[in-house]
């Protein structure tokens, strides 16, 4: 699953994209799966579960998300608001799968912590999901480019790359270095920063590294908040 922008759909606010999705736009919801729907697929995984059994989880979820998103009262927690929903019904499903099998069932946890989701777990959400939304500010090729080397399961070959784009194999690494500046401009716009980084720009275009809140923002929390 990966967030992308549709033609001639809206870049909706965060507000917005709430208040069509509560009075039942289609497009808005489309929206909202495309901008979080990530973030509720990795909940589950975060918490050992296989990935045969998040898709359930993840539909389950998106019910429950829809049916009570008229109760969300602060949008600048929305991570933390579906992360949780995400949590809750892992955890009713795993009740659920236990009294269905005697047996362990491999790749399903005996137990799971009904504790809320750790901080550092929390934060490794807010990262992700920063990220994702700042791919959606890119052109679709960056977009494109930097989900293939960094996101995917497997990274392409630059001459893979090359032939997919239809460019020379030497233009790949400027490329990649022009859109991951493109990138670190759109996480900074959120707050965000690279760790390491001195606020200077973007270093030469290498792998991407590990986004923190930049002290300068106030701790600015992003609008929206791993690849799964």
């Amino acid at each position: 699953m990966r967030a992308e922008r549709r033609p001639n759909e809206p870049a909706l606010s965060l507000d917005d994209l709430l208040r069509a999705c509560v009075r039942g736009e289609d497009v808005a919801w489309r929206l909202f799966l495309d901008r979080y729907g990530d973030l509720i697929y990795s909940v589950p995984l975060k918490m050992g579960v296989r990935r045969s059994d998040a898709e359930e989880i993840f539909q389950s979820a998106v019910v429950a998300i829809y049916q009570r998103l008229s109760t969300l009262r602060d949008p600048a927690r929305i991570v933390n608001w579906v992360s949780e929903i995400a949590r809750r019904q892992t955890l009713y499903y795993l009740r659920k799968r236990r009294r269905e099998v005697a047996e362990p069932v491999d790749g399903l946890p005996e137990s799971a912590d009904r504790s809320p989701l750790a901080p550092e777990i929390l934060e490794s959400l807010e990262v992700s999901q920063a990220i994702r939304e700042a791919l959606l500010d890119l052109s679709p090729r960056c977009r494109d480019l930097l989900t293939a080397l960094y996101l995917a399961d497997e990274a392409p070959s630059y001459k893979a790359l090359a032939e997919t784009y239809g460019i020379a194999i030497g233009t790949v690494g400027p490329t990649r270095a022009h859109c991951l500046k493109a990138l670190r401009a759109a996480l900074a716009g959120r707050g965000y920063r690279e760790e390491g980084s001195d606020g200077g720009g973007a270093n030469d275009g290498g792998a991407f590294g590990r986004p923190r809140r930049s002290r300068k923002s106030g701790g600015k929390r992003p609008p929206g908040g791993e690849s799964a």
